[in-house]
């Protein structure tokens, strides 16, 4: 966390371009903490940092989702061949 935050102007201009959605998981924390450190008086203004927030977020969320998803998978592959493995020699077991 030795990295500095990101100014709300260049979040804003991220979450506008559609440049947010391809950083990584450490940028995206730089970018809250900008949003975070920075107390927004103006309350025309202070939605933005709230629905930028918000944005991060989901996008934060959704790749843990998809690496939990993608780590499920192969822990599913591994156990149905284990399974398959046991019941092989089982039967081989029962033939002898």
């Amino acid at each position: 966390m030795n990295e500095n935050p990101i100014e709300f102007e260049q979040v804003r201009e991220m979450f506008r371009t559609g440049e947010l959605w391809q950083k990584d998981i450490p940028m995206l924390n730089r970018c809250l903490r900008g949003l975070a450190i920075r107390a927004e008086e103006n309350p025309y203004i202070r939605h933005h940092h709230i629905i930028i927030a918000q944005a991060i977020h989901g996008i934060m969320l959704e790749r843990l989702i998809s690496k939990i998803d993608q780590r499920n998978t192969i822990l599913t592959v591994v156990i149905v061949a284990i399974g398959v493995i046991a019941a092989t020699f089982s039967g081989l077991a029962l033939l002898n």
